[in-house]
């Protein structure tokens, strides 16, 4: 029970992943059926084992998070974070691992990466400093405001929700920028669903929605131009209703039957799904390829000449 448990809140359908599920329904099906226990097929993935796995990239990205959301002196979900900005700046900023607590297998995880802790240090701090100097303007952030539409259902933790509830920004730490500076659409659709969310809970939806890249070795950053919700931008309202009905089409019962595998070799690698090995096994295979080239010379039967 503890196991399914652990697994509920790992692994559900969230916001972070509607991008995917926009492109591949079966993906949504299978991540809620994992959530609610109801999956009966091996598909070789185990969200518990993968949580516990470390990943530098991912994991530096978590520390740089944290001492960005310090820097902005965000108000934090959990209590016991927003006590540490109370802390002198000298302070701060180490208070969990630079960030996180040297013990934190976040920072561990992500010496892995920068191989040398100083590095890892002035990199953080520097790459945190310029995360909140690409703040939009704002009198206050909440950071990790998390939303849920029900067990199983949708959920999601935002980094930077400004106070007036006006202004989500998510941050995305990587080692190269998106194409031409515009947002991915895998990001868009994430911070629509985001809005989504708050809206549910708290009867407003936001007015711009932001994409913050910053590059884990610090060398460069880009805020870009924000979704328009405000009706200012028609194609970008257009967008946050297309997700409405997405959220709504995962969220139920006829997910089940619209849920057919996408299987593509270069986008289920690029996407990194964890039921690409499953939906692999779908497809059969043959034993090696004939090289046509070392065959014996075969006749046409009508012609008698040589192929």
């Amino acid at each position: 029970m503890a196991d399914l448990e652990e697994s509920l809140e790992i692994h559900f359908p969230r916001s972070s992943s509607m991008g995917y599920y926009a492109r591949c329904l079966f993906r949504a099906a299978m991540d809620k059926a994992l959530a609610a226990g109801e999956l009966t097929i091996d598909t070789g993935f185990d969200p518990i084992a993968e949580r516990k796995r470390m990943n530098p990239p991912a994991d530096a990205g978590t520390c740089i998070h944290w001492i960005s959301q310090c820097k902005a002196r965000c108000s934090f979900a959990d209590p016991a974070d927003s006590a540490r900005n109370t802390l002198p700046p000298q302070a701060w900023d180490p208070a969990r691992a630079l960030a996180c607590k040297p013990e934190d297998k976040f920072y561990h995880s992500a010496l892995n990466l920068y191989k040398d802790g100083k590095r890892m240090e002035t990199t953080m701090n520097a790459v945190g400093d310029a995360v909140v100097q690409h703040l939009p303007p704002a009198s206050g952030w909440y950071s990790e405001l998390g939303y849920t539409m029900g067990p199983g259902l949708l959920g999601g933790h935002v980094d930077f929700t400004s106070f007036d509830l006006e202004d989500i920004v998510d941050l995305k730490t990587t080692g190269k920028p998106p194409k031409a500076g515009r947002i991915k659409y895998a990001h868009a659709v994430q911070l629509c669903s985001y809005a989504r969310l708050q809206h549910l809970a708290h009867g407003v939806l936001p007015k711009r929605l932001f994409a913050l890249y910053a590059d884990r070795n610090g060398e460069w950053i880009l805020r870009t131009n924000p979704i328009m919700l405000d009706g200012s931008i028609p194609e970008h309202l257009q967008l946050y209703q297309h997700v409405c009905g997405l959220i709504d089409l995962v969220t139920s019962p006829l997910l089940d039957y619209a849920a057919v595998p996408q299987y593509d070799e270069v986008r289920c690698s690029d996407d990194f799904c964890p039921y690409r090995a499953y939906c692999q096994r779908m497809l059969p295979h043959g034993k090696g390829v004939s090289d046509l080239t070392v065959l014996p010379e075969i006749q046409n039967p009508f012609t008698m000449k040589g192929l």
